[in-house]
């Protein structure tokens, strides 16, 4: 092949690798690329599909509400140093007490991500789990005033 030849085939090689770039057609994945995809569904009341160990990576999350009559949200939250021990009923039983004294108890309690969708819908977010242990809540009260989370909509999963 001739130093011409070997020219064009370069600028045509360069020429598609800057089209996919700008059209957006797939490339391989790097080293860098740390986020996964994850599917939570929402029913009354429970959550599936979140693993109990995740990698620690930020999370494409399709949320889906299955539920005809009630709307749910997926609240994520890093359970650390002072809460990081708790059992699912001693967060149940301090997430009863309310916002202040849930803080006041859980200073360092860490937002990852937030959805909500009302029902037979769905939302998207990103979660941003770093390791420790996260715990993943429906706050939404019932008609009668009863958290979700006390009803089953609370899920804790280790993140390493």
């Amino acid at each position: 092949m001739d130093a011409r030849s070997r020219f064009r085939k370069g600028v045509v090689g360069l020429a598609a690798v800057a089209m996919a770039a700008v059209v957006g057609l797939p490339q391989a994945a790097t080293a860098a690329d740390t986020t996964r995809a994850m599917s939570v569904a929402a029913r009354d009341y429970n959550f599936s599909g979140i693993p109990s160990r995740l990698p620690a990576a930020s999370y494409d999350t399709k949320f889906f509400n299955a539920s005809r009559n009630e709307a749910h949200e997926l609240v994520a939250l890093r359970l650390a140093n002072a809460c990081q021990g708790y059992s699912r009923q001693q967060l149940i039983d301090l997430f009863r007490q309310g916002e202040d004294a849930t803080f006041a108890t859980c200073p360092d309690l860490g937002f990852e991500g937030f959805a909500f969708a009302p029902p037979l819908a769905s939302d998207r977010t990103t979660l941003d789990l770093a390791p420790g242990r996260t715990v993943f809540v429906c706050f939404i009260p019932t008609a009668q005033g009863i958290g979700h989370f006390e009803l089953g909509m609370l899920t804790i999963s280790n993140v390493f």
